[in-house]
């Protein structure tokens, strides 16, 4: 089992932070917060098991993300996502289902289709 940790730091530009981001997960547009910090910051854990892959996503300053068809275009990228929120309620929505997801619990979503998720203000 490897296993890695990934710090995406504290970007200035948001354009920064989003191919930060896309370069470790998959391609999508970036809700960033829109406060008075013009930045936001990442770290993701990684651990490789075989063939799978989990990542655990800890930041602050994104409040959610968007997968097109034309994201999915661009990288084909075809796997799976199990969100599962630590703290804070996520909603996702894919394929016409929406759900808010409390803490602790978790929904399966599919890069090979357009996916939304919006974290809840803390």
């Amino acid at each position: 089992m490897n296993s890695e940790q990934t710090p995406l730091p504290v970007c200035p530009e948001r354009d920064d932070f989003q191919r930060l981001l896309n370069a470790k997960l998959c391609s999508m547009d970036c809700n960033l917060d829109d406060g008075d910090a013009p930045s936001a910051s990442a770290t993701l854990d990684d651990v490789h098991l075989g063939a799978l892959d989990v990542v655990r996503f800890e930041g602050c300053g994104m409040k959610g993300g968007r997968r097109s068809l034309q994201h999915i275009r661009e990288d084909g990228i075809d796997d799976f996502y199990l969100v599962m929120p630590l703290t804070s309620a996520v909603a996702v929505s894919q394929s016409s289902r929406s759900i808010v997801l409390e803490p602790g619990t978790c929904a399966l979503l599919a890069t090979g289709r357009p996916f939304e998720g919006h974290c809840s203000s803390t």
